[in-house]
């Protein structure tokens, strides 16, 4: 997505991580920070559609992180906690997200995405990276509508 810098933010530690540890060396070869032992509690949203920033808390240390763009990896099953706290996330009977076929991945909430074992039942992970990619070409087409309206405005 051209960032210029990425930072993962997980709940635990290097060595509960359910990565691969070639992937997570991959991604620090590749400038990916860690936050360790850390979780996002608030999200902050700036001028209409546009993110500030989240709080990261770590332990008994909470602070702001400026950001431009928040890509929630929440698990194989659905994010109650995340969908609970976070107005406008509408799920099925099951827990599930829901989500729109355009943009790819959109939730009920404008500018928020979901994909993979959120959004339907746990599955493999070549349909989770497949969904991945249908969520982020969605991701792209929406942010591209949101220039083209702020350019004609």
């Amino acid at each position: 997505m051209g960032a210029a810098e990425v930072s993962i933010i997980y709940h635990r530690t290097i060595d509960k991580m359910a990565a691969l540890r070639a992937e997570y060396d991959e991604a620090v070869k590749e400038g990916v920070k860690f936050l360790w032992n850390s979780s996002v509690t608030n999200i902050v949203g700036g001028e209409g559609v546009r993110l500030k920033s989240v709080t990261v808390t770590s332990g008994d240390n909470s602070y702001e992180m400026p950001l431009d763009r928040l890509i929630l990896a929440v698990g194989s099953v659905p994010a109650s906690r995340i969908v609970s706290t976070t107005k406008g996330i509408d799920v099925d009977a099951k827990g599930y997200v829901l989500t729109r076929e355009n943009p790819y991945g959109m939730t009920t909430r404008k500018g928020v995405f979901a994909g993979g074992d959120v959004t339907n039942r746990p599955a493999t992970v070549v349909h989770a990276m497949h969904d991945a990619k249908l969520v982020a070409e969605g991701i792209a087409k929406y942010i591209d509508a949101v220039k083209l309206m702020e350019s004609i405005q």
